[in-house]
């Protein structure tokens, strides 16, 4: 039977829950102090795409050849780092 929860970020989803009662309404207890699904998704995105940015933000140029290089790839993390923050604002006027 799928019982639908109410998550911490105010999103309700639906899930099956098994076992006994008890085991049901544990689980059901705990899901409440998560995030949904989609929450928790859009979240892991952007920590990959902040760490994403960070190591390529990392690599340190050797010659002028890296440096152009550095420079084509820094347009790159910039949209990363902008995708990355846009995706925490939609997070957070989710969960108002």
């Amino acid at each position: 039977m799928e019982q639908q929860i109410i998550h911490a970020c105010g999103h309700e989803q639906g899930h099956y829950l098994t076992g006994y009662d008890s085991q049901k309404e544990r689980k059901a207890k705990w899901l409440k102090t998560t995030t949904c699904r989609d929450c928790f998704v859009a979240e892991k995105r952007a920590d990959e795409v902040a760490a994403a940015a960070l190591s390529s933000a990392a690599v340190s140029p050797c010659s002028s050849t890296a440096n152009r290089h550095r420079s084509a790839n820094r347009l790159g993390v910039d949209d990363q780092d902008q995708a990355a923050r846009s995706a925490i604002q939609l997070e957070q006027r989710r969960r108002l």
